[in-house]
């Protein structure tokens, strides 16, 4: 058994820091834990399925799986190592490195204490998480996901149903990072139609078909303002303690909208002050969509004065066609 108890102190302090600057689910989950003593965690099991363990006192017996889980996430950072790097290299403190776990709240629990304790229990050898990012419970279709009962959706069958940037934006616009969400086919179609791809498409055609050769006012005094406020919104959704799935999507629909409307109005802003508004919002999208990324990437040379090829995105109409913009 490893006593967690004993590194109560040194838990209590560790979560103390993070307060405000955390997701508050998790911090909540941790002040209960603390109003009570901690349990202590089974290293070892008197059961027949699992690694056979070798301490002294417990043969016969076998490692708890929950045990393994800081070893195996060491060895799998090894595996992308050379051979010659120790499993535990990437974790060392000495490193410098930043340390943050994606985890559902279900597994808080192990993740932000025995597992945290673990750690600690090695006197300053290992990082030690900046960030905990925890997700609450995705539903499908309304109901808990279950692989026993074979209601769920394996992202394998998903992809083949319909373009992957199309799973992975629509996954993120409704990713459960505060509140249980829900995944719906007839959601998905309907959001995805009308929000993201005949936005898109009504920019890429007002784009297209837009007189740029008259329209030549670079707007010098508010396009830069305009472009670092969309990259400094852009990154609040990637740091680490802002991370937002939903709102990086919500940030691309945002500025989807916005550039078209710009873009079909009656006005005399040129391509280039467009062009750098649309680069930023080209990053972006990238980061979820990496198909239609790489088709404008592929196909333009994105500077600031030539006119882009945009392509349009297909409508959903079934599950059954897998086809991609992209190919």
């Amino acid at each position: 058994m490893f006593p967690v108890e004993e590194y109560r102190a040194e838990l209590e302090r560790y979560y103390t820091a993070k307060k405000g600057s955390w997701r508050p689910h998790i911090l909540q989950l941790m002040t209960e834990l603390f109003s009570r003593e901690m349990i202590d965690f089974p290293i070892t099991y008197p059961i027949t399925w699992g690694l056979p363990s070798h301490f002294p006192g417990t043969e016969g017996q076998v490692i708890n799986a929950w045990a393994e889980g800081m070893p195996a996430s060491m060895y799998c950072n090894a595996c992308g190592e050379s051979d010659a790097t120790p499993a535990d290299a990437a974790w060392r403190a000495e490193t410098g490195n930043r340390l943050a776990y994606f985890l559902g709240f279900d597994n808080a629990y192990f993740w932000g204490v025995t597992h945290l304790a673990l750690l600690m229990a090695h006197e300053g050898k290992y990082l030690l998480p900046d960030v905990i990012v925890p997700n609450e419970f995705y539903e499908l279709e309304n109901a808990k996901f279950s692989t026993s009962r074979g209601h769920l959706i394996w992202a394998r069958d998903l992809v083949k149903t319909l373009p992957r940037d199309y799973a992975r934006f629509y996954l993120c616009l409704t990713s459960p990072e505060h509140n249980r969400s829900n995944f719906s086919r007839d959601a998905l179609r309907q959001i995805l139609n009308e929000r993201l791809i005949a936005a898109w498409n009504a920019l890429a055609r007002s784009y297209d078909t837009q007189r740029w050769e008259l329209r030549l006012n670079d707007d010098e005094g508010n396009t830069p303002l305009l472009v670092d406020t969309m990259h400094q919104r852009l990154a609040l959704t990637c740091r680490l303690e802002t991370f937002s799935q939903s709102r990086l999507a919500d940030w691309c629909l945002h500025h989807i909208g916005r550039l078209q409307e710009l873009v079909a109005e009656e006005s005399d802003i040129s391509l280039k002050a467009i062009n750098q508004q649309l680069r930023v919002l080209v990053d972006g999208l990238g980061l979820i969509m990496i198909d239609l990324h790489y088709a404008i990437v592929n196909a333009n040379p994105l500077n600031g004065r030539e006119q882009w090829a945009l392509p349009e995105l297909p409508p959903i109409a079934t599950f059954t066609n897998s086809g991609s913009y992209a190919s």
